[in-house]
């Protein structure tokens, strides 16, 4: 008939081995188990050592890296994209077309990320061109 111990019982057989302080052949006589066992227990407990470290999600650390990478990867297309649109936005539309589309009030963007998005040098923008709107 075979045996079945408990996960607790495994573990403190493997933090036996891993003291190194006897030999696994002593180890697996006191503990009454075959001598392949503590050794099975040892490697099946390295190979997953990993998973002690991992999130509620059960995502590791380099998973999740990964998924910022893709992410950032994603952004840049945008941001490339939006530099394609804002190349047309120039050319589309005059420096005085596109200061009247500034928005002081707006809540989204700032003047800074407005002036990027426009073409527009953020350094020559006045107060006295932006558009003033009553915040109610």
């Amino acid at each position: 008939m075979r045996k079945n111990y408990s996960s607790d019982y495994k573990a403190e057989a493997v933090l036996e081995v891993l003291r190194e302080a006897e030999s696994l052949g002593e180890i697996a006589g006191r503990l009454e188990v075959h001598p392949n066992m503590p050794s099975r227990w040892k490697t099946t407990a390295v190979k997953k050592l990993h998973t002690v470290f991992e999130d509620s999600n059960g995502e590791s650390k380099r998973a999740h890296e990964l998924k910022n990478r893709s992410f950032t990867r994603k952004s840049e297309n945008c941001q490339a994209s939006l530099l394609g649109s804002k190349k047309n936005l120039a050319s589309t539309f005059s420096r005085s077309e596109r200061l009247g589309m500034l928005d002081k009030t707006d809540k989204c963007y700032s003047i800074k990320e407005q002036c990027g998005l426009l073409g527009l040098n953020r350094t020559s923008i006045h107060s006295s061109s932006l558009l003033y709107l009553a915040v109610p």
